[in-house]
């Protein structure tokens, strides 16, 4: 995946009407959306610093603004989110889902507070990787040597802390048609500490006559981002359907859980994928 810049779509006079309201609201939403960000921001930061003596108080005002933020986001882009299942509560916990954009971090932080589990480079976005790493995201920088091993600690030492940890253990993000294999490692500290595991699954939609949500939401391959966020933007809804298993998922090592947790997560894909149809 690359997060390559683009030029951001201009009006012009050779734009159908169709396009032109896209495109007015994509501007207008990200207009809303840029100083909504900023001053949760500033608010973040200002209590953050006043809570810095009391750990437990500082994690529950995080929580409590990426929540928040989240919440906005998806409000100000049109995002119905539609629960199945209830999330996972009370921590710790690992809690393992399908990957299809970046989305899926806005979408479960307004259901499930906890840390993510994300990739290095989001922490270097403008505002958002601010924000994020703000959140108490756990950064996987990906091919170093030895990342995978630090990442393991952290996360261990998250679960011991009592957070609740958010992983997507396909490694990557892809358009929604199937799951791809999980990868097992960041399993064992969970597995070592048996802490629970449990599983989601999050499907998209897009209205009739708009561009379908494996490309026009799902984040895959090769699509610049700044293109990608600004075509999501013009779309005039997106419906989210999120499934929560109601069991625990288990095995005696860390590669039985993850195997168990693809099941899972390949079962509750197909119920959601039978509600979008």
């Amino acid at each position: 995946m690359t997060s390559t810049a683009v030029a951001i779509p201009i009006l012009s006079s050779s734009r159908t009407g169709s396009q032109t309201r896209a495109a007015v609201r994509a501007a207008t939403r990200l207009v809303r959306l840029a100083p909504s960000t900023l001053l949760r921001f500033i608010l973040w930061q200002v209590g953050d610093l006043a809570r810095i003596t009391r750990p437990a108080a500082r994690s529950a005002w995080r929580s409590r603004c990426l929540r928040t933020w989240a919440d906005a986001c998806l409000r100000t882009a049109n995002v119905r989110v539609h629960v199945r299942g209830v999330a996972p509560t009370p921590t710790p916990f690992l809690l393992v889902a399908n990957h299809l954009s970046y989305l899926d971090i806005l979408v479960l932080a307004s259901l499930v507070d906890g840390r993510f589990v994300a990739r290095h480079d989001i922490g270097s976005w403008p505002v958002i990787g601010q924000l994020v790493r703000a959140g108490g995201a756990i950064l996987v920088e990906r091919g170093r040597r030895g990342a995978a091993v630090a990442v393991s600690a952290t996360v261990r030492a998250a679960l011991e802390d009592g957070s609740g940890v958010i992983l997507f253990p396909e490694g990557t993000s892809t358009d929604g048609r199937g799951i791809l294999p999980f990868r097992s490692s960041l399993f064992e500290p969970a597995v070592s500490i048996d802490c629970p595991v449990h599983t989601a699954a999050l499907r998209y939609s897009t209205p009739v006559g708009s561009p379908q949500a494996a490309d026009a939401v799902c984040w895959h391959g090769d699509m610049p981002f700044a293109s990608h966020v600004w075509g999501l933007f013009e779309l005039p809804r997106i419906d989210v359907f999120v499934e929560f298993s109601a069991d625990q998922v288990a095995g005696s090592d860390r590669k039985c859980v993850a195997a168990a947790a693809h099941d899972s997560v390949l079962a509750l894909h197909a119920s959601v994928t039978t509600e979008v149809a």
